[in-house]
């Protein structure tokens, strides 16, 4: 009786080779990374349409609210928006305006306000705080072509407004971390229109 030879038995493989199994892997990790990737992404996109969107609204309650008389005198305060049941609920937290990153303050122009031509109260303004930097620069290049866009708060904003796109990164201070950027709004006056 004549054996095979032990060797001819093991010769044919099956399953993968350790280098097939970590190109596998690899493969795996970088389609993972990628859509990790895609839902940061598409989560900043979401939370810079709603904080334009809360800004917007708190604008269109603010300028509703001092449309009424136009009295040269009359102001307006985060206070006033949010006691007046014009913006949603799910928006207003511990009486203040509540977005993504953090509050909006809503304050009128005057005589020394940041875009004050000397007409006191002739624009009133929704600040944004608490932006990181990227997001910031997307809402002044979003809202530029329709609102007077400064960097800061209305306490420490610039003097001058942002005048183009490409100047939206001024908006940054330089230092990293979070920053504020300032919307005017004109004042309706539909009392004598």
């Amino acid at each position: 009786m004549k054996m095979k030879p032990i060797s001819i038995r093991f010769s044919k493989q099956e399953g993968f080779s350790l280098l097939e199994a970590l190109l596998a892997i690899v493969i795996i990790l970088a389609a993972g990374l990628g859509v990790v990737e895609l839902f940061t992404s598409a989560d900043k996109r979401n939370k810079l349409q709603t904080t334009e969107q809360i800004a917007q609204q708190a604008a269109s309650a603010a300028n509703q609210l001092l449309s009424a008389t136009y009295d040269v005198n009359d102001t307006i305060s985060t206070t006033d928006v949010v006691n007046s049941g014009l913006m949603p609920q799910n928006v207003i937290v511990s009486n203040n305006i509540q977005g993504p990153y953090g509050t909006f303050d809503v304050s009128s122009d005057t005589t020394n306000g940041i875009g004050s031509s000397g007409n006191s109260h002739e624009q009133f303004y929704v600040t944004v705080n608490n932006l990181p930097v990227d997001q910031a620069v997307g809402l002044c290049q979003n809202m530029i072509g329709n609102f007077a866009v400064f960097a800061g708060s209305t306490t420490g904003a610039s003097s001058t407004a942002i005048s183009t796109v490409a100047k939206c990164t001024s908006v940054d201070d330089g230092k990293g971390g979070r920053v504020s950027v300032t919307l005017a709004y004109p004042r309706a006056n539909y009392v004598t229109s």
